[in-house]
C-alpha cells in the first residue's frame, strides 16, 4: 500500500510510477471484479477509518472539518482519466483507480490515504519505491502527485 497525506477528497486517484516508454499498446488485464461503491458518513471533529477493497482513509479526531457523506467507487480502466505517456498505472488487484466524492476540501489537517498497488504491474527495473499516488485535478486537466508518507511492501 502507498500511504499519502490528503486535505481533499478527489474525483479520481490511482497509484502510478514514472516510466521511460509508453505502455498504451500493451494494456494489463488482470480480470478485475466489477467496480463497487461504498459510502460513509463523516462527522465534524470525529476520528474515522473508512476502507473498501484496495483503499483506506483514516483521520484522527479534530481533522474532519464538517459533516458530510463520502462515497468511494472502484474504477475500471475505461473510467480512469487518460494518463500521460510518462505514467504507468500500478493500482492494486481490486480496481484501476478510485473515485472519491464529494470533490473538495473536507479536512482541517491531512488525513491518511492508503491505496494498494499490484507488484505484477511494475515494469522490469522498477521497485515499489518508485510508486506514488496521484489524483486527477479537473481544474487543470492533469494528474497531480500526493505527498507520499511511505510504501508498505508487506501489507
Amino acid at each position: 500500500m502507498i500511504r499519502s497525506r490528503i486535505l481533499c477528497v478527489f474525483l479520481s486517484l490511482a497509484c502510478v510510477m514514472p516510466i521511460d516508454c509508453l505502455y498504451a499498446d500493451n494494456p494489463v488485464s488482470l480480470g478485475k471484479p466489477v467496480p463497487s461503491v461504498s459510502s460513509c458518513s463523516l462527522t465534524k471533529g470525529e476520528a474515522f477509518s473508512f476502507s473498501m477493497s484496495g483503499i483506506r482513509l483514516n483521520a484522527d479526531s479534530g481533522i474532519v472539518a464538517y459533516d458530510f457523506t463520502m462515497t468511494a467507487a472502484a474504477l475500471s480502466r475505461k473510467d480512469v482519466p487518460m494518463m500521460s505517456g510518462d505514467m504507468h498505472n500500478v493500482t492494486g488487484d481490486y480496481a484501476d483507480g478510485y473515485r472519491l466524492l464529494p470533490n473538495g476540501e473536507h479536512f482541517a489537517e491531512p488525513a491518511v490515504l492508503s491505496v494498494s498497488y499490484d507488484p505484477l504491474r511494475l515494469p522490469a527495473g522498477y521497485r515499489p519505491a518508485d510508486i506514488y499516488t496521484v489524483f486527477y485535478d479537473d481544474s487543470v486537466g492533469r494528474w497531480v502527485k500526493l505527498e507520499r508518507l511511505e510504501v508498505d511492501t508487506v501489507n
